[in-house]
């Protein structure tokens, strides 16, 4: 069998299902990606039993009956990168020959060892083939976002994914929450969580969609779509997680409370910077603790503790308004640069009820919630 595939085609393929292949695994064939021959079409399958990933890429029309095998990512990625193309206006393309026995692949000059024998490879059967897809046209960056916001807690399996309703995407570790508000009237009162490793797999993708299987009571399988490049596009199936999602609308405030506003956020997140370097003990589970010292009268000052024990405090003076009661906020330092990167605006609004109680960040579409640290936690 001989075809030709256009080099820039394979290689955005190859890399896109490369992010389901396992870094570490007992099973060896979860370290090759198929390949699937029919008519004028080549599919790539990768997986590592949680993810599937799948691509397409056009090659010429082959006069066989449809023919499957593995290969060896490893070996593969080295025959793409040794004939990579120099820069060029016309397109390269790659010229492909399977042997009759279906051992060999022969790509360019390049000869790689396949496997026709695929029983051990893991298949998608209990997946339902009608599934809809979304589109998430100007939400996607936003939500990759989010996942800086979710946990990486095994123990925790709910949190370990951003979890889709109705009117939200929300992702959350605990400690800080970020919830997308969206409408997703089309899951109607049902809610899934796709897990973080197959929207990491899909972060760089674009015009992406996303559908969902349905099982007997719950939602079973989570697709990612999106395109590679104008040519290619890849899909990523996984399971979603089966854990309940924790009711986060619980936690987060509907009124409004007294907000510190800071006018300079390059300035504050310069400031947090400092003191998060200042910090003495490294090791102490108080490092990433910043205070803010709020007064009534309009002004605002910021500073930092390495731990309770040393003493040692890092303290600067921002620009800050303040109509609230005269109180002492501790938070995480790093989850409050993570709030930051969010907000789009230079300008940041955080709204405080008590020392007890989770600072709120609002923006029109994005609720931030980030919890308080005590001194001596």
């Amino acid at each position: 069998m001989k075809t030709n595939i256009r080099y820039s085609e394979l290689s955005a393929a190859v890399g896109a299902v490369k992010k389901a292949v396992p870094g570490r695994t007992t099973l060896g064939t979860l370290k090759n990606i198929r390949f699937d021959f029919e008519a004028n079409l080549l599919t790539l399958t990768t997986t590592d039993c949680d993810i599937f990933a799948v691509a397409e890429v056009h090659c010429s029309s082959i006069e066989t009956p449809a023919i499957s095998f593995l290969v060896d990512m490893k070996l593969l990625e080295q025959v793409l990168k040794t004939l990579k193309p120099k820069k060029s206006i016309s397109p390269t393309y790659l010229d492909i020959e399977i042997d009759d026995s279906i051992s060999s692949m022969s790509v360019n000059s390049f000869s790689l060892a396949i496997d026709s024998n695929m029983e051990n490879f893991p298949e998608v059967t209990d997946v339902e083939p009608n599934v809809r897809l979304y589109p998430l046209p100007e939400q996607w960056d936003n939500i990759v976002d989010a996942l800086n916001y979710v946990s990486n807690d095994m123990t925790r399996p709910a949190l370990c994914g951003l979890n889709f309703s109705r009117s939200a995407v929300v992702g959350t570790n605990g400690c800080i929450l970020k919830k997308i508000a969206c409408d997703h009237s089309y899951l109607e009162d049902k809610n899934f969580t796709v897990p973080t490793k197959a929207l990491r797999c899909a972060a760089k993708l674009s015009a992406v969609n996303i559908g969902f299987a349905f099982g007997e009571k719950v939602i079973s399988h989570a697709f990612i779509c999106g395109d590679v490049t104008n040519d290619v596009s890849v899909v990523y199936i996984t399971r979603c997680i089966t854990e309940m999602y924790p009711n986060v609308d619980r936690v987060i405030p509907t009124e409004s409370h007294p907000a510190l506003c800071i006018r300079d956020k390059t300035r504050l997140a310069k400031v947090v910077h400092q003191a998060l370097v200042a910090a003495p003990d490294k090791d102490s589970r108080a490092h990433d603790r910043i205070e803010f010292n709020l007064s009534s009268n309009g002004s605002g000052q910021y500073l930092a503790a390495s731990n309770s024990e040393s003493g040692l405090k890092f303290n600067q003076t921002i620009d800050a308004s303040w109509s609230g009661d005269d109180m002492q906020v501790g938070v995480n330092g790093r989850y409050l640069l993570t709030c930051m990167q969010t907000l789009p605006d230079d300008y940041i609004a955080m709204e405080i009820d008590t020392p007890e109680r989770a600072l709120l960040f609002r923006d029109g579409v994005n609720t931030l919630l980030l919890m308080p640290v005590r001194a001596g936690n």
